[in-house]
């Protein structure tokens, strides 16, 4: 696909106004309503492999019909191909702070991404789904609240899952967020993170906030200053 699409370019019968995001798996548009002027707050996905699109509407049906989608994107419509979704409006992609935060941030920045991380990820294993993906690309933060969100479901297990591997991630994930100032603990909780434990996402959150309320006090913080566009 283009790299910047034509405004009267329409699939599924809405005009594709700003690519946002391009992976090996996927495209994802900002739309409107063909013939409407203006720019509704959603996004159009599209799969390179639509049989990756039953599998992320899959696992989006099971987040709303469970847990609602506090922890993820809100899906309004699946399709042969894609799927359309509201809009995270101001929402960043953690591989954006990353990048555009070289060497790491504070302990209590990147503790509280963490956390949410895990928080989203317990709340997504109660309703017996793993995510199964859970890349920088994938996690969406807010740079004013720290509010995170999970996207990127397509690769996502339902029924009888192993919560292991996303607890992984999300271990790899801080490696990245810590810096060469980072306190000792906080490594020590990375490196425990990656190991198996019976108590999954959700005891590594419990263990992760009490650090972090002892470790850095009230939770406060400042907004990230990140250059360029949003994405979703």
């Amino acid at each position: 696909m283009d790299a910047e699409p034509r405004m009267d370019r329409v699939l599924h019968g809405y005009a594709l106004d700003e690519l946002v995001a391009s992976t090996r798996f996927s495209d994802v548009y900002r739309v409107r309503r063909a013939g409407e002027g203006r720019v509704e707050r959603c996004v159009l996905k599209i799969h390179r492999n639509p049989a990756r699109s039953a599998c992320e509407l899959a696992a989006y049906s099971r987040l709303v019909r469970t847990v609602g989608f506090a922890c993820s994107a809100e899906p309004l419509r699946g399709l042969p191909d894609g799927l359309l979704m509201r809009d995270l409006d101001g929402y960043r992609p953690l591989s954006q702070i990353l990048e555009a935060n070289p060497e790491g941030l504070d302990d209590k920045s990147a503790g509280w991404i963490a956390l949410g991380a895990l928080r989203a990820l317990a709340t997504a294993h109660s309703a017996r789904l793993e995510h199964g993906n859970v890349l920088a690309d994938n996690v969406m933060v807010s740079p004013e609240t720290r509010s995170v969100r999970l996207v990127g479901w397509s690769s996502a297990q339902l029924g009888e899952i192993d919560p292991t591997g996303d607890v992984w991630d999300v271990a790899s994930l801080l490696s990245h967020l810590l810096s060469d100032r980072s306190h000792d603990s906080m490594r020590l909780f990375r490196a425990q993170l990656a190991r198996p434990r019976a108590g999954g996402a959700a005891e590594c959150a419990l263990e992760l906030a009490d650090l972090l309320d002892r470790l850095c006090g009230p939770r406060r913080y400042e907004p990230f200053q990140l250059s360029g566009r949003a994405r979703t």
